[in-house]
């Protein structure tokens, strides 16, 4: 008996190791391919809206678009578009210089989820905005430039601090299956080693 219980809980270990990989792989499969503007770009004029290209198609009602500009503000405009596994998020004007973070959320027609996040710099406003900027700063003189800087580098820790959020929040999906898969697989060689000292022990009586 001791024995059927540890080979059952080694194959049932095994089982949810066989999963995890599957799951993973599907992810990788159907996951992002591409985006526009592209992850790490730093662009000179204001993109008009976001495009997420997937590698399957996606589930209209499940996807979720977050766009944020330097000082964490939305920058979405109007409802995300989906064609297949084309995601697009217009975007409202974009009316300060630096990082963008798009936040994404979706579920593949497979029925995969896929989350993630990619960002991209801005390296002037729009036209009418910059101007209007640039006069802002010629009146608040010195002391306006050290506040944006001061702002910019909080963003910028800011964006570090979430994105190691983010990493954070899919390990811990990954870590519980990984304990039950090592308890489980502890388990069944302790069973087999009691089941083994048994044995001996009988056979030394004898």
């Amino acid at each position: 008996m001791v024995r059927f219980l540890a080979a059952r809980a080694v194959v049932v270990g095994l089982g949810v190791l066989l999963v995890c990989g599957n799951a993973g792989a599907a992810e990788a499969r159907n996951g992002l391919e591409a985006s526009d503007p592209r992850d790490g770009t730093t662009l000179s004029r204001a993109p008009a809206s976001v495009l997420l290209s997937f590698g399957d198609g996606v589930l209209p009602e499940t996807a979720t678009v977050v766009v944020r500009g330097p000082r964490r503000e939305r920058c979405e405009q109007g409802k995300v578009m989906i064609s297949g596994g084309r995601v697009r998020q217009p975007l409202r004007a974009l009316r300060r210089a630096g990082r963008y973070t798009v936040a994404y959320r979706v579920v593949s027609a497979g029925g995969d989820p896929i989350s993630g996040e990619i960002g991209f710099a801005l390296a002037s406003p729009s036209p009418a905005v910059g101007e209007r900027d640039a006069g802002e700063r010629d009146s608040g003189g010195r002391a306006g430039e050290e506040r944006d800087g001061g702002a910019r580098a909080g963003d910028g820790q800011g964006g570090e601090r979430e994105r190691a959020e983010a990493a954070g929040v899919g390990g811990m999906t990954v870590v519980p299956m990984v304990i039950v898969v090592v308890a489980t697989v502890w388990f069944g060689i302790m069973a087999l080693v009691m089941a083994r000292r048994r044995r001996d022990g009988e056979e030394s009586g004898l």
